[in-house]
């Protein structure tokens, strides 16, 4: 209902992604210590913005998170074992603005082998330098048939 900023972007759509094993491994181990850190690995946002999402969207992305994941983490959301979110001094800080602009996917290259950087200014590219073939200045109208045009061989 009501769209989160992003480092410069409106954000009115959250995908979640499948867990993985390791997912269920990393949080067995507590290596994720919250649901909502493990929400954030799936989603691909930070913790600290899905604590911005107002009701009823807080119902219905957790709805869906709930619904995504398998039943012994499920399970073990229900039961208490792990907290809902992170203590706010163990989360990771703000990216800087040179982190910020590193994706981790861009859907317009799915198949780049690790993150997609942007680029502030397009890069440069450094073409040789070719002269232009200069025809021999000859005074008067020249009759020969450019170099396209004669005969090979």
């Amino acid at each position: 209902m009501r769209p989160l900023m992003h480092n410069g972007r409106s954000i009115d759509q959250i995908d979640i992604k499948p867990p993985r094993w390791d997912h269920q491994i990393r949080l067995a181990q507590q290596e994720i210590t919250s649901m909502l850190g493990l929400l954030s690995e799936m989603t691909g946002l930070p913790e600290k913005l899905l604590r911005e999402l107002t009701y009823p969207d807080v119902d219905v992305v957790m709805l869906a998170f709930h619904n995504v994941l398998p039943p012994i983490m499920r399970d073990n959301f229900q039961s208490g074992q792990y907290s809902l979110a992170t203590p706010a001094e163990e989360l990771p800080e703000a990216a800087t603005p040179e982190q910020q602009v590193v994706d981790q996917e861009d859907p317009r290259f799915p198949k780049a082998d690790g993150p997609v950087k942007r680029f502030s200014a397009p890069p440069k590219l450094a073409f040789p330098e070719t002269e232009p073939e200069q025809e021999p200045e000859v005074a008067g109208l020249g009759i020969d048939a450019p170099p396209v045009m004669k005969q090979v061989g």
